[in-house]
């Protein structure tokens, strides 16, 4: 007899205890996107197509916010010093959108030696940028460049999410 009474109120506090955690949901998390603004300065060595094997030293600053979903916006501006002339050839102010694998550039500048206003178009990857120059009296101009630039997004945030026993 005293084995069925303990059965009895073993099976009767299991019961018990299965109905204090009923409604109440399991702890559950999501998933934010973060967004990371970056303001840095940058430089790099360019090259023109068709022009002197001779690098121009190209100095920017940028202002881009990378989402933690890749996406990238923003602006940034640079000024390119020739090497060979040993003087300022372009000044360039752009925007930038895209991703955190290639984002596309469009801008307007001046070219110093040549006394010319242009418009560029690029791509910027992680320190590598590509990009065509249109001017009025010389046509278009291609140009690569290496430099420190990098769109490196933040990760995502995980915040727990508390229901209060509702589901």
């Amino acid at each position: 007899m005293r084995k069925i009474t303990q059965l009895f109120l073993s099976s009767a506090l299991l019961i018990l205890s299965f109905s204090s955690f009923a409604g109440i949901a399991p702890p559950m998390t999501t998933l934010t996107d973060v967004e990371e603004s970056k303001d840095e300065i940058f430089a790099g060595l360019n090259w023109e197509l068709g022009g002197s094997l001779t690098p121009q030293l190209v100095i920017g600053f940028r202002s881009v916010d990378v989402k933690s979903d890749g996406d990238v916006e923003g602006a940034g501006t640079s000024i390119s010093f020739s090497l060979l002339e040993k003087r300022f050839d372009k000044f360039k102010l752009f925007g930038i959108k895209g991703n955190d694998d290639v984002a596309g550039e469009l801008g307007v500048g001046y070219g110093f030696i040549n006394q010319h206003w242009l418009a560029m178009l690029g791509a910027q990857g992680d320190y590598i940028n590509i990009g065509i120059n249109l001017t009025q009296p010389a046509g278009f101009g291609f140009h690569g460049e290496l430099n420190t630039t990098d769109f490196k997004a933040p990760d995502q945030k995980s915040t727990p999410i508390i229901l209060n026993g509702t589901p």
